[in-house]
């Protein structure tokens, strides 16, 4: 299920905020956040598989900038349909509503079904830490773009400090980092003060 993330408050509030997705973050959706529309069309296409994946079996919420993406125009590159289809093989679900084969699952569940319920939903995500790199890995080799799996990191290996971003904050963020290697910074933000932020906004 794809979201746009945009605020709770109010009529006026048309801009990204990440109170909806967040709040439901433990209740068994995996979530993946986009920082661009070719990111967002890309991650939809790999999102069936890693739901779909036998190991893992859970939804998954593509999570999208409301108004940053949804409401402004971005180029992007729309695989041909069959290959798309050569990605993604044909889902064979394992269990199915049959007349014949009648079943009750109850909407209540003691708490030793619950946590046993919630066993599955953990192992299933970490599942999904491994299914998601091999499932990028493919992506990347078929359409050579890379997402770098759950974590896409940009310029660490020397870095003396981090920025954690999701989001299109991340491509600010990548121009802003470029911008301070350039002065001879290694992205090392305790020596950031107000004349370098009042620099970095002109």
């Amino acid at each position: 299920m794809a979201n746009a993330n945009r605020t709770l408050g109010g009529p006026p509030g048309i801009w990204c905020e990440y109170n909806d997705s967040m709040g439901v973050r433990d209740s068994g959706w995996l979530q993946v956040y986009v920082e661009d529309n070719q990111e967002a069309l890309d991650m939809i296409i790999q999102s069936y598989r890693i739901a779909e994946d036998k190991r893992v079996l859970l939804p998954i919420m593509p999570c999208l900038d409301g108004f940053v993406l949804t409401h402004t125009v971005e180029p992007v590159e729309i695989p041909e349909q069959q290959d798309v289809d050569s990605f993604l093989p044909p889902y064979e679900p394992d269990v199915i509503l049959d007349p014949a084969k009648t079943c009750h699952d109850r909407d209540v569940h003691a708490s030793r079904i619950y946590n046993g319920t919630a066993q599955a939903e953990c192992r299933g995500c970490g599942i999904r830490k491994r299914s998601h790199k091999e499932i990028n890995d493919d992506f990347a080799k078929r359409f050579g773009r890379n997402y770098g799996g759950l974590i896409d990191t940009y310029r660490m290996d020397d870095a003396e400090a981090a920025l954690v971003t999701i989001g299109t904050v991340t491509s600010t963020s990548r121009q802003v980092v470029d911008e301070l290697r350039q002065e001879g910074k290694r992205l090392d933000l305790s020596n950031f003060d107000s004349s370098d932020l009042s620099r970095q906004k002109n």
